[in-house]
């Protein structure tokens, strides 16, 4: 389905830099929603 999911790939890059623009996202939407949360409550 993914380019990075064929296989005879050596080179884990993408998979890595997949898990990683997951976690840059999941922890700026968390330093964007508390904030946020705190201000509502």
């Amino acid at each position: 389905m993914w380019p990075w999911d064929e296989e005879g790939t050596d080179k884990p890059a993408l998979p890595l830099l997949h898990h990683w623009l997951l976690a840059a996202a999941l922890i700026l939407g968390a330093m964007v929603a508390v904030p946020l949360f705190a201000a509502l409550v």
